[in-house]
């Protein structure tokens, strides 16, 4: 369940006589995901080898076997064997159940020596034949993609990001979304207006107070019913004037009053806040609530577990770590283990 990403050079590189596993990874954007060399015979099995360069590379004369892995959207090929390699993608007795596709070349291909006719066995996977090149053995079969371990960002730019866990988990819920190019931007600040579609969706929220119109949301505004429904909850409010700021960047400090006012958190013990260097910069009217959250493990702190900045504007990654952490102290969503939340003395 490793994450080898934007490496220059190769994900994993065997050489020698090396054996070994290499089980459940994801290997994306790196030059080739594993180079395979020497005489080493490991097992590469449940990977998601996922646009690299190469996906697997075998040369020399090494006899890496291949299971159950997922190798697309290579620039170059899938898998390549070349020297004296001879790596198994299955046989009769143990079918490979691979899936190769979408490799801009070949999704196999045998460029071993001619003189040492070699015929790769691949039993048993799903490759498109047209995607084949050399002596191939090939026996198709409908094999779907393997699950488990490192998964691959549904945004192109939160690959590795402190943060992905809990982008991803907020998105496969359909609480928030990415852009049409594929991206999240996670370090774009938050609006207020988009923080309250956020809880609108994160938690529905039940209305504790009338309705407010705010003289800066009218009602054909693209936000008015998820604001509504964040004031009526109790999640937010207003500014005085009967403004509500729509368009106004959300403080981190703001994003967790709001989670701890919506979800009825409050404290007294203040001596929590402690753990941050700068706690004299939390405005008095948050003290209590920041304390609360602290307490309750919905902050994050990166890259600086003990530095809280509680007046920069939050990101849209922070905003998807605090807001998934709230839904877990709901018993709404799974706890997902990170460096940088933090946990009080």
């Amino acid at each position: 369940a490793n994450v080898f990403t934007k490496n220059s050079g190769n994900g994993v590189s065997v050489a020698r006589a090396a054996q070994g596993e290499i089980r459940n990874n994801l290997f994306q954007s790196t030059g080739f995901g594993i180079a395979v060399g020497g005489t080493a015979t490991p097992l590469i099995e449940g990977n998601q080898i996922l646009q690299n360069q190469v996906g697997v590379v075998v040369s020399n004369a090494a006899r890496p076997i291949l299971r159950s892995n997922l190798i697309e959207g290579s620039t170059q090929d899938g898998v390549v064997a070349i020297a004296e390699a001879q790596p198994d993608l299955g046989t009769a007795e143990s079918p490979g159940k691979n899936l190769l596709r979408n490799n801009t070349r070949y999704d196999l291909y045998n460029a071993t020596t001619p003189a040492k006719n070699i015929t790769i066995p691949a039993f048993g996977n799903t490759i498109n034949a047209k995607q084949i090149s050399g002596a191939v053995n090939f026996t198709a079969a409908n094999v779907e993609a393997p699950s488990g371990g490192a998964i691959a960002s549904k945004f192109k730019d939160v690959q590795g990001h402190w943060a992905q866990a809990y982008i991803e988990a907020l998105a496969a819920s359909n609480i928030i979304s990415g852009f049409p190019d594929n991206t999240y931007r996670p370090s774009t600040p938050v609006t207020r207006a988009q923080f309250a579609a956020i809880l609108s969706k994160a938690f529905t929220p039940v209305a504790k107070r009338s309705k407010q119109e705010f003289l800066d949301v009218q009602s054909n505004f693209w936000g008015y019913p998820a604001i509504q429904a964040a004031f009526q909850g109790g999640f937010m409010s207003g500014y005085p004037g009967r403004l509500f700021l729509p368009e106004q960047r959300i403080p981190r400090v703001q994003v967790l009053v709001s989670l701890a006012s919506g979800l009825g958190l409050n404290s007294d013990k203040t001596s929590v806040l402690s753990i941050y260097w700068d706690a004299t910069q939390i405005p008095s009217y948050a003290v209590n609530a920041v304390a609360a959250a602290t307490q309750r493990q919905i902050v994050f702190n990166h890259p600086n577990l003990n530095e809280l900045t509680p007046n920069r504007e939050a990101t849209r990654a922070e905003v998807a770590a605090f807001v998934y952490q709230a839904l877990v102290n709901a018993g709404k969503a799974k706890m997902i283990p990170s460096p940088y939340l933090v946990t009080s003395p």
